[in-house]
């Protein structure tokens, strides 16, 4: 269960988004999958645009150059937030930095507040930060460790992708 928050970034993640956070960039490969990658030279410049520095060798500089489609996850404290939109490379290396980085723009289409998991017993809204004071991970891994699996209830999985050798 997510909010919408807008097309703009909302303080607490302006804060946020400074060079060393760690935050997770996701783009679409050429065969329409997800890649995601670790970033942590990030910052935002405004509300609404986000510069990375990103290898030019690695998948994720070739995925933004083929679709311009990404979105970053920030995940920490109480902030569960999902950021999409486009990225365009602004310079191909950066010259300040001793190695090769390129200097990727992405602007901000939506932004999206993940941190309500649900409803509680009571219909109530169930945050994140309220999970650990209702039930602790090591309970919920038993559950899905011992839960059997019923063959009646699986979905069999449909290749999406022909693949050619």
């Amino acid at each position: 269960m997510s909010q919408i928050l807008g097309t703009e970034l909302p303080d607490r993640a302006l804060s946020h988004l400074q060079v060393g956070r760690l935050v997770i960039m996701a783009t679409v490969d050429g065969r329409g999958r997800p890649d995601t990658a670790p970033m942590s030279w990030v910052t935002a410049l405004d509300h609404r645009t986000i510069r990375v520095a990103v290898s030019p060798e690695v998948s994720t500089y070739r995925n933004i150059l083929e679709n311009d489609r990404v979105m970053l996850s920030l995940i920490g404290g109480t902030m569960t937030l999902s950021i999409s939109g486009r990225a365009r490379v602004l310079a191909e290396s950066i010259e300040e930095v001793p190695f090769p980085m390129a200097m990727v723009e992405v602007l901000v289409d939506e932004v999206k507040d993940d941190c309500l998991i649900g409803r509680g017993t009571t219909d109530d809204a169930v945050r994140w930060e309220d999970r650990r004071r209702a039930v602790s991970d090591m309970r919920v891994e038993h559950a899905l460790r011992r839960a059997p699996v019923e063959p009646e209830l699986v979905t069999p999985l449909q290749p999406q992708i022909s693949v050619e050798y």
